[in-house]
């Protein structure tokens, strides 16, 4: 079908043909073929209208729509790379070059504000234009970060950003879906009532589930925080209630559909409702065995027979802080895999003990890793860096 071939003929001829010649157009030649150029922008776009029109397979529709943005940045990248490599090369023929570099800048946005909701594609974007959009998403950030309430999630939130800016640097792979993800983030913060209070959820946790911002640090301290308050009830039946007002509560918060931080993880709503489920059968348990006069030794035991010590611990070298990052990272690049950041740490830091302190405390540590020191980071990094050259020896 006509409407499905390839429509961006002229602009890759072009550049490809002034990237490999040797010699600078003319002026008068430039400014014909920039004239051009401008012209084609408008039959791209009808071409593109009629591709939308024919076209009625929504999945076909997505793969011609996504194909041409993502080969009209590569374009785009080609060019920016030519000029940054050759200068002198660009500036014999800076009329062309900018109007070409401008044009194919135009197809992408146009392609964005007009069918963006029809753009699905894993490939990565190009480099030029990821740090522009990186670049404009953290300054709308700077901008209504004010506006975010004080304490641990706003914070965790705030080095999110700081992350992705980060993550740009060491040259991470990002598609445009996380990065029109960070944009809706953005301008929902601009929009949330702060000051709308709810009895069981904070506004930002209730902003982390209505974006189903599903970072495992925003989750484990959701349920950190769940857990810190069930351990002030005494009596299971009150636990019960507790958990069960609660999950009635997360199940009454609003959630925008079909978004997400992380595809590849479980959504914030499956990993709270889990434990929600996990907690409710448990109290159901020790409440049944109270009631046929079965003690639970995990509520009435002394503290030193509710939990096995190991009897011999690992000392490590480094501090609690340093012990904290390591374990998080591992975490993080999936080294190791876990339910939870929660579970890592109630499961490693009872067998662990540093040279100042032969018992550590698995929440207290796992706490310490959402707020690192840079000493510390520069530490851990450090022992890393030594730990590759002895790799290397081996």
């Amino acid at each position: 079908m006509k409407s499905r071939k390839y429509i961006l003929h002229y602009f890759d001829n072009l550049v490809h043909r002034l990237v490999s010649d040797s010699e600078d157009m003319v002026p008068d030649q430039q400014a014909g073929i920039a004239e051009r150029t401008r012209r084609e922008q408008l039959n791209f776009q009808i071409a593109i209208k009629e591709a939308v029109c024919s076209i009625s397979r929504e999945i076909e529709l997505q793969r011609f729509l996504s194909r041409h943005y993502l080969e009209a940045l590569h374009l785009q990248e080609i060019l920016i790379a030519r000029i940054h490599k050759d200068p002198s090369w660009y500036n014999g023929q800076s009329l062309l070059l900018d109007t070409l570099t401008d044009v194919l800048a135009g197809l992408g946005k146009y392609l964005e504000q007009r069918y963006g909701y029809l753009l699905r594609f894993p490939d990565p974007l190009p480099d030029s234009n990821l740090k522009a959009r990186v670049a404009k998403i953290s300054a709308e950030f700077q901008s209504v970060s004010s506006l975010l309430p004080s304490g641990l999630f706003s914070e965790l939130l705030s080095k999110h950003f700081v992350r992705l800016a980060e993550r740009v640097s060491s040259r991470c792979v990002f598609s445009k879906s996380s990065l029109d993800y960070m944009n809706a983030l953005v301008r929902r913060i601009h929009e949330w009532d702060w000051d709308n209070s709810h009895k069981a959820f904070e506004a930002i946790e209730r902003f982390f589930v209505y974006m189903n911002f599903n970072s495992k640090a925003v989750m484990d301290l959701m349920v950190a925080k769940m857990e810190s308050q069930l351990s002030l009830l005494e009596k299971s039946e009150d636990k019960l209630l507790y958990l069960m007002d609660r999950l009635r509560s997360f199940r009454q918060l609003h959630r925008k559909p079909r978004i997400c931080l992380n595809p590849g993880y479980w959504s914030l709503d499956q990993f709270i409702e889990k434990w929600f489920e996990a907690e409710i059968a448990f109290q159901r348990s020790t409440t049944a065995l109270a009631g046929h006069g079965v003690s639970n030794p995990s509520i009435k035991a002394p503290l030193a027979q509710q939990v096995s010590l190991p009897k011999q611990k690992i000392r490590c070298g480094l501090s609690g802080d340093q012990i904290a990052i390591v374990l998080r990272a591992a975490d993080e690049v999936r080294m190791i895999e876990s339910r939870s950041l929660n579970m890592v740490f109630k499961t490693m830091i009872p067998y662990i003990a540093t040279d100042n302190r032969s018992t550590l405390s698995p929440s207290s540590i796992r706490v310490k890793s959402y707020h690192p020191e840079h000493r510390d980071k520069s530490f851990v990094i450090d022992k890393l860096h030594q730990m590759i050259e002895k790799i290397r020896d081996y």
